[in-house]
């Protein structure tokens, strides 16, 4: 006998939880992200040959052990053609978005809104420490402000 519960929750009609109802989209990951490998017609080990990850990463992601970061949601949902959020509802803000080839530059300079400004855009996987550094040179003031 099925759940008429089951056949009637449809991921693409869900918003996601309230702010305070984190643990329900979390709960509902491992489902969710069955019923997408059932979809795709592949196991966890195919999976993580498409998408380039670990096989033990996909076990931890599909049992809700480990929270999948946005860019490895990004990768999975691509290698099971489907949306992040029909993997995991709260992130649907990450529909659409696509992942970041390899061949994709590390970093893009582009002009800035004034004169004398450039707009940095860094897609880059790097150490808290390093990240730490960039924005503490990029903040620091420029020895003749000081004189300002």
């Amino acid at each position: 006998m099925t759940d008429a519960n089951e056949e009637s929750f449809n991921p693409e009609d869900y918003d996601g939880p309230e702010m305070n109802d984190q643990a329900l989209s979390d709960l509902l990951v491992p489902d969710l992200f069955r019923k997408a490998l059932d979809r795709a017609g592949i196991n966890q080990s195919e999976l993580a040959r498409r998408s380039g990850l670990t096989r033990e990463a996909i076990s931890r992601y599909a049992t809700g052990r480990t929270p999948i970061p946005d860019a490895k949601l990004i990768m999975i949902a691509q290698a099971l053609e489907t949306q992040p959020s029909r993997i995991v509802p709260k992130r649907k803000n990450l529909d659409g978005i696509p992942p970041r080839g390899p061949d994709d530059p590390e970093f893009i300079i582009r002009p800035g809104s004034r004169p004398g400004l450039v707009r940095l855009e860094i897609a880059a996987e790097i150490e808290l420490e390093t990240a730490t550094k960039i924005v503490a040179m990029m903040t620091k003031k420029k020895p003749h402000d000081e004189d300002d």
